[in-house]
């Protein structure tokens, strides 16, 4: 069953949420009511709200750019574990730059190229 919640301090808590329960107490009084208010539903307004905040968020992490270290490499799965300050960024799919779409893959291609190096050196 859906509640419709207004909030005159935190106006974009306003909306539909689904109740999860209902405790009621009585004494002298009378009875009292407790709602557990669940997830919001979301509309159409808010669904597109969501949308565009996450493509932007997808359009920002697609323009920056990471520094690390290459810590292995798997040659048959074109994939690599690299080390970003003491994040282990694991299974990272290694694109051949004269193929890449941008250029957004050649920091990663280039700290490969030199882990290989250094590797066949040893």
């Amino acid at each position: 069953m859906p509640a419709d919640v207004q909030d005159e301090v935190y106006g974009e808590r306003d909306g539909r949420y689904y109740i999860d329960g209902v405790t009621v107490d009585f004494g002298l009084s009378g009875a009292r009511r407790k709602v557990e208010i669940g997830i919001r539903i979301m509309n159409e307004k808010n669904t597109e709200q969501v949308r565009r905040m996450f493509a932007e968020r997808l359009r920002e992490a697609s323009e920056t750019t990471l520094y690390g270290t290459v810590k292995e490499a798997d040659e048959k799965k074109r994939t690599c574990t690299v080390l970003v300050g003491e994040i282990r960024y694991e299974n990272i799919l290694i694109v051949n730059k004269e193929t890449s779409v941008s250029d957004r893959s050649i920091p990663i291609y280039k700290a490969l190229e030199d882990y290989l190096k250094k590797r066949l050196i040893k």
